[in-house]
C-alpha cells in the first residue's frame, strides 16, 4: 500500500515538472507546434519559388519560427540539395 501512495506521489511530482517546463516553455502565450513539413514547403518556396538567398532564408527561420540555427541550416541545405530536381507547377488562368 505504501509503495502506491509512493508511486502515485512520484508521478503527480513528474506531471507537475512536465507542465511548469511546458509552461514556461511558452504554453502560456499561446504557442503551438508547427508541422516540420510545412517548415521544410515554407523553405523551398523561399529558395526556389522566390529565389531568396538560403542565409537569408535561414535567418527567417530562426528569427520567426525559433529554430536552432543549426536546425534552420540543415532544412535550407535539405532544400538546395533537392532543389535541381523540382518541377515549378505551371500557373492555370481560372474558366
Amino acid at each position: 500500500m505504501v509503495a502506491v501512495i509512493g508511486v502515485g506521489g512520484a508521478a503527480v511530482a513528474v506531471l507537475g515538472a512536465v507542465w511548469m517546463i511546458a509552461y514556461r516553455m511558452g504554453f502560456r502565450e499561446g504557442r503551438e507546434s508547427i508541422p516540420i513539413k510545412l517548415i521544410v514547403a515554407l523553405a523551398q518556396h523561399r529558395v526556389v519559388c522566390d529565389g531568396s538567398h538560403p542565409e537569408h532564408v535561414v535567418r527567417e527561420l530562426v528569427d520567426g519560427l525559433r529554430l536552432a540555427e543549426r536546425e534552420g541550416r540543415r532544412l535550407v541545405s535539405q532544400v538546395r540539395s533537392g532543389a535541381d530536381g523540382l518541377a515549378v507547377p505551371e500557373l492555370r488562368t481560372a474558366s
